[in-house]
Protein backbone atom coordinates (compact mmCIF):
# COMPACT_ATOMS: atom_id res chain seq x y z
CA UNK A 1 0.00 0.00 0.00
CA UNK A 2 1.01 3.50 -0.79
CA UNK A 3 0.11 6.89 0.08
CA UNK A 4 0.77 10.47 -1.45
CA UNK A 5 4.03 12.29 0.57
CA UNK A 6 1.86 15.23 1.05
CA UNK A 7 -1.09 13.47 2.92
CA UNK A 8 -1.11 13.25 6.67
CA UNK A 9 -0.21 10.08 8.39
CA UNK A 10 -3.40 7.62 8.47
CA UNK A 11 -5.50 7.34 11.57
CA UNK A 12 -6.17 3.70 10.80
CA UNK A 13 -3.21 1.94 8.48
CA UNK A 14 -4.01 -1.45 9.68
CA UNK A 15 -8.29 -0.82 8.53
CA UNK A 16 -6.92 0.67 5.35
CA UNK A 17 -4.99 -1.96 4.21
CA UNK A 18 -7.57 -4.71 4.98
CA UNK A 19 -10.28 -2.63 3.64
CA UNK A 20 -8.69 -2.45 0.35
CA UNK A 21 -6.90 -6.02 0.34
CA UNK A 22 -10.29 -7.77 1.26
CA UNK A 23 -13.37 -6.05 0.40
CA UNK A 24 -15.49 -8.37 1.70
CA UNK A 25 -14.55 -8.49 5.04
CA UNK A 26 -16.40 -5.79 7.57
CA UNK A 27 -14.82 -4.53 10.59
CA UNK A 28 -16.37 -5.59 13.63
CA UNK A 29 -16.26 -6.44 17.36
CA UNK A 30 -12.74 -4.68 18.86
CA UNK A 31 -11.75 -3.36 16.04
CA UNK A 32 -14.86 -1.45 15.31
CA UNK A 33 -15.57 -0.93 18.93
CA UNK A 34 -11.31 0.50 18.79
CA UNK A 35 -12.41 2.67 15.35
CA UNK A 36 -15.31 4.26 16.92
CA UNK A 37 -13.72 5.86 19.97
CA UNK A 38 -15.78 3.19 22.30
CA UNK A 39 -13.51 0.99 24.03
CA UNK A 40 -9.73 1.77 25.76
CA UNK A 41 -8.80 -1.81 24.51
CA UNK A 42 -6.05 -2.31 21.96
CA UNK A 43 -7.14 -4.57 19.71
CA UNK A 44 -4.00 -6.74 18.47
CA UNK A 45 -5.32 -8.15 15.75
CA UNK A 46 -7.75 -6.41 12.65
CA UNK A 47 -11.01 -8.37 13.58
CA UNK A 48 -13.19 -9.04 10.29
CA UNK A 49 -16.26 -11.12 9.58
CA UNK A 50 -16.81 -12.52 5.82
CA UNK A 51 -19.32 -14.89 4.40
CA UNK A 52 -19.49 -18.01 5.75
CA UNK A 53 -18.43 -19.45 2.26
CA UNK A 54 -15.17 -17.14 2.06
CA UNK A 55 -11.79 -18.75 2.88
CA UNK A 56 -9.57 -16.43 5.83
CA UNK A 57 -7.38 -14.29 3.77
CA UNK A 58 -3.53 -14.74 3.29
CA UNK A 59 -1.61 -11.39 4.77
CA UNK A 60 1.64 -10.94 6.52
CA UNK A 61 0.30 -7.89 7.67
CA UNK A 62 -1.79 -6.81 9.75
CA UNK A 63 -2.63 -10.23 11.93
CA UNK A 64 -6.09 -10.72 11.18
CA UNK A 65 -8.98 -12.66 13.53
CA UNK A 66 -11.94 -13.89 10.85
CA UNK A 67 -15.32 -14.64 11.87
CA UNK A 68 -17.35 -16.12 9.38
CA UNK A 69 -21.04 -14.79 9.14
CA UNK A 70 -23.61 -16.74 7.04
CA UNK A 71 -24.74 -14.84 4.06
CA UNK A 72 -27.64 -12.47 4.74
CA UNK A 73 -31.52 -13.77 3.89
CA UNK A 74 -33.85 -11.95 2.21
CA UNK A 75 -36.81 -11.60 3.93
CA UNK A 76 -39.96 -12.36 1.43
CA UNK A 77 -43.10 -10.19 2.24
Amino acid sequence: MYKLVDQGPLSNPDLAIVAKKVPKAVICLISALDFHEMTTEIPHQVHIALPGTSRDPQLDHPPLRCTAFPERVSQKA
